[in-house]
């Protein structure tokens, strides 16, 4: 199965080379055995382990800079990007949309017409709500997201993606395996593990992370991966940010 599933993903990503540089290529996935994966997870717990599968992903390591990228290419095609502005208010008018905003570095009042508006302000979205006179529907769950960073390379040319052991569902899976994967990637010489979801109940307050959180992240990381025996230590970073997600029950 996991075979077929490759194969499906190499053929219905055939065009994922064109433009790159040959550096850049994306290789074709693979099925490897159990020996192959005992070299590649040194010390991992393999005793039910058959084996494993081997595709490649592009990785950015500066995401900000790809968001820059973008706002060049919207000036590019003759987009005007614009930076410290309020939208005060959001309605229809005739077959299009109006926003009436405010400079916030001038008090300057700015109006715009569009015929459509994107909404991408992803866990605040539903501070639009009560601007708009649409009746669209708003999720209104909120996760927090983290990854931590630890010293050690833990598989060198590697990302790794293992079980956790804890019970975990994720409600915006198509498939529900009732447990979290934990991923392990190079980064910066060092190894980036993620991603954990944290429920909130508000986006209202800036996404911060607890040290006991952190404590408890690092000790499923261990339960998974022993070998790493990593401490609170080994931790020389974190990202956190807010996410809209589907509300869970308990």
């Amino acid at each position: 199965a996991m075979s077929v599933g490759l194969l499906l993903n190499d053929i219905l990503s055939c065009t994922r080379n064109r433009g790159v540089p040959p550096a850049n290529h994306l290789g074709r996935g693979k099925v490897i055995d159990k020996s192959a994966c005992r070299e590649i997870i040194r010390g991992a717990d393999t005793a039910e382990m058959t084996g494993g599968a081997v595709w490649y992903d592009a990785f950015a390591l500066n995401t900000e800079r790809i968001i820059l990228e973008l706002v060049h290419l919207l000036r590019h095609n003759n987009g005007s990007p614009i930076n410290y502005v309020r939208v005060e208010n959001i309605h229809k008018e005739g077959d299009g949309v109006v926003l009436s905003c405010v400079d916030r570095e001038t008090g300057a009042g700015l109006e715009f017409s569009a015929g459509s508006v994107i909404n991408a302000a992803g866990p605040w979205c539903t501070q639009f709500k009560s601007l708009s006179d649409d009746d669209g529907k708003i999720m209104k769950g909120w996760s927090k997201a983290v990854n931590v960073v630890v010293r050690p390379q833990l598989f060198p040319g590697y990302g790794v993606a293992l079980e956790g052991k804890s019970s975990f569902v994720d409600q915006n899976a198509v498939i529900r395996k009732g447990s979290r994967l934990f991923f392990f990637v190079p980064w910066e010489g060092r190894t980036m593990i993620g991603t954990v979801y944290i429920q909130q109940e508000s986006p209202a307050p800036s996404p911060s992370i607890t040290r006991e959180e952190l404590q408890s992240i690092l000790d499923e990381i261990n339960q998974i991966y022993p070998e790493g025996n990593l401490s609170f230590d080994d931790i020389t970073n974190y990202h956190v940010g807010l996410m809209p997600s589907i509300p869970v029950e308990n």
